[in-house]
């Protein structure tokens, strides 16, 4: 027998199927870094995709991580932050609080990092891992390393979880913000329209300050009004109650009912007496040193004005507004309250009261 020709014909045998294993692996490694090359296309077009989107929230007033953020939740989540942020401009309104977040981070954190880094952190890395690869028959690490760096591929110890920027995912509540800014917004509008409003009914302004201040306050009109169209539009207006104009000439009118009652009966001397002007605003006069006394009298008629409402369900957002506008606001009675106010005991607990400069009344108490 021939053993030569025998370990011949298994090396030739042999080389050919070495060569079909090497044959199959190049194909299967050429298929599976095509697949990987698609995937970092991919990956770059969403991260430039991020960065532009980030750079146009920026440019709207968002903090780049929030506004990266945004970014991670695709077009529409972009569109709608900007549509906000258009909006918050026209209230006043700061963007980055106009949305509300839950989550917590300190933007320290990000103040080095680009735009391009951002980016990176909410989109997905392509997984490079050895681990793609190894139930292919013929590849081992040093083979697949060599194909990563022939295709121009990161190096499996190049990608690491724990070097990645990681940006908190902000859960937006744009609902229960848009209600609360709105609130706010609305209230402070109101609050300065008011004081604008006493100072020209009180007639002490020089003709300058005369029209300064009406310049003032035909463009915070404009703002109210606007606010509260927005307010309507977006159903955070929506209550049958009062409006802000019918809620402050009906309490001034009763305050002032009560107050100059009482300055008939002696309560504030001789002299003493108040009247609202036409645009509803009330206007005192009386010895300076019955000022406590009127506070005190007007937090109890403001409970009592407010109780009524409520009952009729006629005291709504608008309503509310214009109390806290007039200064008038309700609170919680809480214990630190009743340690404070020796006029409250721990059965007023849980109960709402107005408070006015310091002076506290029980509504409906």
């Amino acid at each position: 027998m021939n053993f030569g020709a025998i370990a011949g014909g298994i090396g030739k045998a042999l080389q050919e199927d070495n060569k079909l294993v090497a044959l199959r692996t190049e194909r299967a490694m050429d298929y599976l870094t095509k697949e990987l090359l698609d995937e970092k296309k991919d990956y770059d077009n969403k991260v430039e995709t991020i960065e532009e989107a980030i750079e146009r929230l920026a440019s709207n007033g968002y903090d780049k991580p929030i506004a990266a953020s945004i970014a991670r939740g695709g077009v529409y989540a972009v569109q709608d932050a900007v549509t906000r942020a258009e909006e918050a401009r026209k209230l006043g309104q700061n963007a980055n609080d106009w949305y509300a977040t839950t989550a917590e981070y300190s933007p320290e954190q990000f103040a080095d990092l680009t735009t391009a880094q951002l980016a990176n952190a909410v989109v997905d890395p392509v997984d490079l891992s050895f681990s793609r690869f190894e139930n292919i028959e013929g590849i081992d690490r040093e083979t697949y390393r060599e194909y990563m760096q022939e295709y121009g591929l990161a190096q499996p110890n190049q990608v690491s979880d724990t070097a990645r920027v990681t940006v908190p995912d902000f859960k937006f509540d744009t609902g229960d913000a848009m209600t609360l800014n709105i609130k706010d917004a609305y209230s402070a509008a109101l609050s300065q329209r008011f004081m604008l409003e006493q100072q020209i009914a009180e007639g002490k302004l020089n003709e300058t300050g005369l029209m300064q201040a009406n310049i003032k306050l035909e463009g915070l009109n404009a703002r109210i009004d606007n606010l509260r169209d927005y307010g309507i539009r977006s159903g955070i207006i929506s209550d049958p109650g009062f409006t802000g104009s019918e809620t402050r000439v009906n309490f001034n009118l009763r305050l002032e009912g009560v107050l100059n009652s009482m300055s008939a009966g002696g309560e504030f001397n001789s002299g003493a007496i108040w009247n609202t002007s036409e645009s509803g605003v009330l206007i005192g006069k009386y010895d300076e040193g019955f000022i406590d006394k009127v506070h005190a009298v007007s937090a109890i008629t403001a409970a009592e004005y407010i109780d009524g409402l409520q009952q009729q369900n006629m005291f709504g957002i608008d309503a509310k507004a214009t109390m806290t506008a007039m200064n008038y606001n309700i609170v919680n009675i809480t214990e630190e309250l009743v340690a404070q106010h020796p006029d409250f005991t721990e059965e007023d607990i849980g109960k709402e009261a107005v408070e006015y400069n310091d002076h506290y009344s029980i509504i409906g108490g």
